[in-house]
């Protein structure tokens, strides 16, 4: 059942106005109808028979009893006419031809009783459908005035006397009059050994209701639950009787015993999947394909080998039909399956102890759930049922269960891209205290408001179950604070499907700058060196693979590189060959250049990438007019690293899409105020260069990274030792989640001269960036996947780059240069073997049986926790992560 309650407010908590499913003129309107402004601002296009899963959006809670608004005309619905005239036919042929089999009709021993109910029915109905559909009923009086008779011109003249001389007739009669079934139920109290009779109804056992009287003709077969209680009649439903059997008996009892005075009754409204048109349940003898085959106990043999989803009949016998075709794509998916709606209803009789149960069936092409608010409540209908609840709704099967949400999915809006949060939603959740200038306050508060604008969203069940749909977990403390999250589900450090979606992502130049190498790599003009990268380009909303490109970067100015696809656009073999090299140069021209290996083309690599020169091509004058390496990438730099990103189409330069804005300014100049500028090589040069293999995904290095020097007493006590002061760490975390981490060095206790004085700082640009900052030494670190594609492995370039000696440094007291470097540099090795290990313990955990279980976030005290001191700079990288490898890929 649809959730509800059974409260009269129609707002929210948050004073969203109730989605309401009534009246049903609201849903009978066409285009062409005249309906007002307000009336079509409250109802979108929603199917009639979708308006009880959009009302609930799509959420299902206990009994999902409420209480029926106006319900003098919202207690029987018959629906638009044509579709009304169709179905009362098709009744009362079935009643003419099955009546015996239609009809329940159980009575003890002088029991006057279950005829005055069904009379009470009758004459409720007459009243109902008279009132509420006056064009299609007429109700006249006998000649002499004693005796009421209703016809129903449209259905060939069928008249009836509203007064029959039986109450089984009577209850026959109300069905022919109406397109819904009627079940009378009566209470049988149940009470145990040992409860006391005080008077108090809900501290009794709650009573059983059983089903003596109905018309049954669409639904189910009346005679096999005749005299069942709701416990019996409801058993093929999964979970009733643990979860909601006693709940709706004690509904049926408040209902009928502690009523208010507004005497309103209730309805709920359930789902299912079937593949045809028929109204009529496939449980029955008269459903048109078992009239075909002889009967139910023929249908075992009766297998559609074509449907592609194996015994249909298997996975729902009530509503799919093995006759009619399945559709076997997402095209076919909205002609030819269906929603069927039992809207139903409970209230109470005036006869003592009775009440009229009813089931009104809408079935409804699933094409008709165009509109994005139709589409979204189907889907989470479908992805938060359980197992046994998919069975019951014939969705049993994987594949056509994907296939619908798939179809579905194609009407959903995309969510609005984000690739930043909002400074009032995260910014500095530790509260450090770290002062800024005045300027650069401002600064920030500039790019506030720019990113103001683009808040972050906080994910729905939809947007979650799209995610699912993908076979990805999750992350369900996205929209969390900090003290309420769990860090990020252990899968995305250890899926193969996860690292194919960031490659394509977060590291992919198709979605923003990604850094490719040192400005090292090239340290003289007309130098290069190669790099792999990966690309989205050939990847769509089904597919995550990404593509991997080659590139060679050129150094063609002292700060400027430009950088190209390394292919020969001949036959493709690669132009650079070499990790490292020197273009070729001429003596009377500025022109460097590439020559490929394999046939000699060469091309102009200072410029724009021509082909300037090809060997025995002759006759092909003109098209090489046009060939030249694929070079549309922008190259930048920032201290010693090098950046590149994919030129969009008509893409313009502008400071709005260049690195330092993707960057962040505040962020930009915060590094730069510590000394970063190595492209004076007065002032800095290389050191050394190493490419460490990390028994860990990438992100756990970033994690490592990020925790607030949480891990720096326990892991690096040499490091501590050396001088750093973890009583003074700060964090300071700008609005694109990219962060810097200060500690002070205590030059009293310092050991080792390479911490320098004063403190030490360590940036983090997104995705995977770090730049370490402290006495004479600047090192970087870029953690990357590992080229097997393991996502248990990665490796980090290192780079380490020292600044000039002062000349008035004490020549007394200074150490010898070279082994200064040695020493700086094996206790910077030591420090990146313990993170190592740290990292290969976190993996190994993050691959064993216990993080496995806790992947899904339903049990959380297992899940971890971030800390309010340390790790608000790792949790915001989550953030982002999510966002951007996740939510704007899957949704």
């Amino acid at each position: 059942g649809f959730v509800g309650d059974d409260d009269d407010d129609d707002n929210d908590d948050d004073g969203r106005r109730r989605r309401s499913p009534f009246p049903l003129s609201r849903f009978e309107s066409t285009e062409d109808d005249d309906v007002n402004d307000d009336a079509a601002e409250a109802t979108p296009s929603i199917p009639i028979g979708g308006r009880f899963l959009w009302a609930s959006e799509g959420k299902s809670v206990g009994t999902g009893l409420k209480k029926l608004p106006e319900h003098e005309t919202n207690a029987l619905e018959e629906g638009p006419e044509d579709v009304w005239v169709r179905e009362m036919k098709l009744k009362h042929r079935i009643l003419d031809e099955y009546g015996d089999e239609c009809v329940v009709y159980k009575t003890e021993e002088n029991d006057e009783d279950v005829d005055r109910a069904c009379r009470e029915v009758l004459h409720r109905v007459v009243e109902v459908v008279t009132k509420q559909y006056p064009e299609r009923y007429v109700l006249k009086k006998s000649g002499n005035g004693k005796e009421r008779w209703i016809s129903i011109p449209k259905l060939d003249g069928y008249t009836a006397s509203v007064e029959p001389k039986s109450g089984k007739e009577a209850l026959v009669t109300a069905a022919r009059l109406s397109t819904n079934e009627f079940c009378v139920m009566r209470r049988r109290d149940v009470k145990n050994d040992d409860e006391e009779d005080d008077g108090d109804l809900f501290s009794k056992e709650p009573s059983e209701h059983e089903f003596v009287a109905g018309v049954v003709c669409f639904s189910f077969d009346p005679r096999k639950r005749e005299g069942k209680n709701l416990s019996q009649l409801h058993k093929p439903v999964p979970n009733y009787e643990e979860k909601i059997a006693k709940a709706t008996r004690r509904v049926f009892d408040n209902l009928l015993s502690k009523m208010n005075e507004d005497g309103r009754p209730l309805f709920r409204a359930n789902w299912a999947i079937q593949n045809s048109l028929d109204l009529i349940s496939t449980d029955l003898d008269w459903h048109p394909t078992n009239v075909r085959i002889g009967g139910v106990k023929n249908r075992k043999h009766l297998v559609e080998e074509s449907s592609g989803f194996g015994d249909i009949d298997a996975m729902h016998t009530g509503y799919m039909d093995p006759t009619q075709g399945m559709p076997k794509n997402v095209g076919e998916v909205g002609s030819k399956l269906f929603t069927r709606v039992e809207y139903e209803t409970i209230s109470k009789l005036e006869t003592n102890g009775f009440s009229l149960f009813t089931v009104k069936t809408y079935l409804e092409p699933l094409e008709n759930f165009t509109s994005p608010e139709a589409a979204e409540s189907l889907f989470v209908a479908i992805t938060e049922a359980s197992e046994s609840e998919l069975k019951y709704k014939s969705l049993e099967n994987t594949d056509l269960k994907n296939l619908i949400l798939e179809y579905l999915v194609s009407k959903l809006p995309r969510v609005p891209s984000t690739t930043t949060v909002s400074s009032n939603v995260l910014k500095c959740p530790m509260g450090f205290s770290a002062k800024m200038e005045e300027e650069e306050e401002e600064e920030e508060r500039e790019e506030a408001n720019i990113e103001r604008e683009r808040e972050l969203v906080a994910p729905s069940q939809t947007t979650k179950a799209l995610i699912q749909m993908h076979g990805i977990t999750p992350w369900t403390s996205f929209d969390k604070n900090i003290e309420d999250a769990f860090p990020i589900p252990p899968s995305y450090y250890t899926s193969p499907k996860v690292a194919q979606i960031e490659r394509a992502t977060v590291l992919s130049p198709e979605k923003g700058w990604v850094c490719i190498g040192c400005v090292s790599d090239a340290p003289n003009v007309n130098d290069y060196f190669t790099t792999t990268l990966f690309s989205d380009e050939n990847c769509d909303e089904h597919t995550t693979h990404p593509s991997v490109i080659e590139i060679v970067c050129v150094r063609t100015e002292e700060d400027a590189f430009k950088a190209y696809e390394n292919v020969c656009q001949h036959h493709f073999a690669k132009v650079a060959g070499e990790k490292r090299g020197t273009c070729t140069t001429k003596s009377d021209s500025c022109v460097a250049t590439l020559q490929c290996p394999y046939h000699g083309f060469t091309y102009d690599v200072s410029s724009d990438g021509k082909l300037i020169s090809a060997t025995r091509m002759r006759g092909m004058e003109e098209r090489l007019k046009t060939m030249r390496l694929r070079g549309d990438y922008a190259c930048e730099t920032f201290g010693p690293f090098v950046f590149l990103r994919r030129r969009k189409e008509n893409d313009v330069e502008s400071s709005s899409s260049s690195l330092r804005s993707f960057l962040g300014a505040a962020f930009s100049r915060r590094v730069e105020d510590a000394g970063i500028d190595v492209s004076n090589r007065e002032s800095f040069r290389h050191v050394a260069h190493e490419t460490f293999e990390v028994q860990s995904n990438w992100k756990v290095f970033v994690d490592n990274y990020l925790d607030g020097g949480f891990h720096v007493p326990f892991a690096h006590k040499a490091l501590v030792k050396e001088g750093c002061d973890m009583s003074k760490y700060k964090t300071t975390l700008f609005d694109n989640m990219n962060s810097i981490q200060f500690v002070d060095v205590k030059t009293e206790d310092a050991t080792n001269a390479r911490l320098g004085t004063g403190s030490a700082t360590y940036a983090f640009a997104f995705p995977n960036v770090c730049l370490n900052r402290y006495g004479r030494w600047l090192d970087t670190n870029v953690a990357l996947p590992h080229p097997s594609g393991d996502p248990n492995k990665c490796v980090v370039d290192f780079n380490w780059f020292i600044e000039a000696k002062k000349s008035d440094d004490d020549e007394d007291e200074d150490e010898d240069e070279d082994k200064f470097v040695r020493q700086s540099l094996d206790a910077s090795r030591v420090v990146q073997h313990e993170d190592e290990t740290l990292c290969a313990l976190v993996q190994k955990g993050l691959r064993s049986k216990v993080a496995a279980s806790n992947a899904g976030g339903t049990t959380p005290q297992h899940e971890g926790a971030y800390s309010l001191e340390c790790e608000s700079i790792m949790f915001a990288f989550h953030k982002r992560y999510y966002q951007s490898a996740i939510l704007e890929t899957l949704v």
